[in-house]
């Protein structure tokens, strides 16, 4: 999903989405530390942890691909972290855009089937041009 930070103090894109306490959310903030994060009632816990080169006003095309256990991110198509396993996966839920402070430009956001290795519990689905989660 390309976004376009306008002022942002950090801002992302979340699979799983439950409401503000259930989510893995890809975060970019200000400083150009890059996280996922993931949540289930609890604190946030990063499961991963990047820097890039950040930059106001710049369009950054942002990717999770979420299947069963495993999740990748990449940011204009580079790989952020590698096959990152969950040690307790989601049940599914929602797509979500975040931002805290300022405003984003976003672009795109479709959704495609993809396959997956269990289609009695998942139903997976793509966001954007590489942006994939699952939903039930």
């Amino acid at each position: 999903m390309p976004a376009h930070p306008h002022l942002a103090e950090c801002f992302g894109i979340a699979v799983a989405y439950r409401g503000l306490t259930r989510y893995l959310k890809l975060n970019i903030a200000r400083d150009g530390t890059v996280t996922l994060e993931a949540r289930n009632l609890g604190p946030a816990e990063v499961l991963a942890k990047s820097r890039i080169d950040y930059q106001l006003y710049r369009r950054y095309a942002l990717a999770i691909e979420w299947s069963g256990k495993t999740v990748r991110c990449s940011i204009d198509g580079k790989d952020l972290f590698g096959a990152i396993t969950l040690a307790s996966p989601p049940a599914g839920g929602g797509v979500a855009l975040f931002i805290t402070e300022g405003r984003i430009f976003a672009q795109e956001a479709r959704i495609t089937a993809l396959l997956t290795p269990d289609p009695q519990r998942h139903k997976p689905v793509t966001l954007g041009k590489s942006v994939a989660c699952h939903r039930t």
